[in-house]
């Protein structure tokens, strides 16, 4: 059961989708470096626990959608 993610270099990344879907018990997300990301649609969609978010580079990413429901 997932509940915190550890700080893990993201930095060349650019696609999160569904990283952490379903991810019913995650509660923290760290700051990720997101500057590189175009993708993040369904990053954390149906993670009930989780109440805040980090503020995330958001400023070329394309699809956010169902990001968080």
């Amino acid at each position: 059961w997932l509940v915190d993610v550890p700080l893990f270099d993201t930095s060349k990344v650019t696609n999160m989708e569904s990283m952490f879907y379903n991810c019913h018990y995650l509660n923290y997300s760290p700051q990720f470096v997101t500057s590189n990301v175009t993708n993040m649609k369904y990053m954390f969609y149906n993670c009930r626990d989780l109440t805040t978010l980090p503020k995330f580079v958001t400023s070329n990413v394309t699809d956010m959608s169902y990001m968080c429901q």
